[in-house]
C-alpha cells in the first residue's frame, strides 16, 4: 500500500513528476514510486518492482528477485553495486503477509505501524538497457528476519527504516559498516498486524476494501 503524489512528496521533502495515486494492491511488475538522491536532491520516480541488473540482456526471461536478502545484499553478485551506489526509499503505508492455515488456505494480514502513517522500505535499484534502447529502472525491497510479532505470520519481513535512518539510507557516502545496521527489524512494540479478507490475493482487486479487517476465510 501506498499514500498519493501529494502526501508521500511533503514526507519525503522530495521533487516528482511521477504522478500517482493512492494504491491498495500493489503487486511485483508494477511501476511503484520510489524516493532516490541524486546529487542532493531527493527525487520520486517511477521504477518496475521485480529487479534486474545492469548486465540484463533479456528482460523477458531473466529473474526479476523482489526481495533482497539482508544478510546477503554485500555479497551477493546481483545486489552488491547497487547496495553501494543505488540505494533507494520505497514509501509505504503499509504491507501485507500470509498466514499458512493449512496446504489450501492462507490468511492475510495487512502489517502497518502505530505511530506512522508513512513510512519507508530499504530498497536498492539499477538501470539496464532494453531491446527499444531506452533505459529502464527497476527495483527491489530488502528484507530481514522477522520480529515476533510478524514471525507469527512470516518468516521474513521488509527493512522499514526509522526516519532519522532514511537520510543515511539515501547518503551515497555511507560506509558499509553504517549502513548494515540498519538491516534489522522494526520492533514490534511499534506494529500491529490485522487480519484482511481474500480479496486482497488477486490484484484486480484494487481500492481501500481490500485491507479492511476481516476474519479467516472473510
Amino acid at each position: 500500500m501506498n499514500a498519493g503524489t501529494a502526501l508521500v512528496a511533503a514526507y519525503f521533502k522530495a521533487q516528482t513528476t511521477f504522478d500517482f495515486g493512492g494504491r491498495f494492491n500493489i503487486a511485483p511488475r508494477q511501476d511503484v514510486p520510489v524516493v532516490t538522491n541524486r546529487k542532493d536532491t531527493r527525487e520520486i520516480v517511477g521504477m518496475n518492482w521485480g529487479f534486474l541488473p545492469s548486465w540484463t540482456k533479456d528482460a523477458a526471461h531473466g529473474v526479476r528477485p523482489i526481495n533482497a536478502k539482508s544478510e546477503s545484499v554485500q555479497t551477493n553478485g546481483m545486489f552488491r553495486g547497487s547496495f553501494q551506489k543505488r540505494r533507494c526509499l520505497v514509501p509505504a503505508t503499509g504491507f501485507y503477509e500470509w498466514q499458512v492455515i493449512d496446504a489450501k488456505h492462507k490468511q492475510p494480514y495487512l502489517i502497518t505501524l502505530n505511530a506512522r502513517n508513512i513510512y519507508a522500505i530499504a530498497g536498492l535499484y539499477d538501470n539496464y538497457r532494453g531491446k527499444d534502447e531506452k533505459w529502464h529502472q527497476t527495483f527491489t525491497i530488502v528484507t530481514t528476519a522477522p520480529n515476533d510479532l510478524v514471525a507469527n505470520v512470516h518468516d521474513r519481513m521488509p527493512v522499514i527504516l526509522s526516519r532519522e535512518d532514511e537520510e543515511l539510507w539515501l547518503d551515497q557516502a555511507a560506509g558499509a559498516d553504517d549502513l548494515s545496521t540498519l538491516l534489522t527489524a522494526y520492533p514490534e512494540s511499534g506494529m500491529r498486524a490485522t487480519a484482511i479478507p481474500t480479496r486482497v490475493n488477486s490484484v484486480a482487486n484494487e481500492g481501500p476494501d481490500v485491507a479492511e479487517p476481516g476474519g479467516a476465510g472473510a
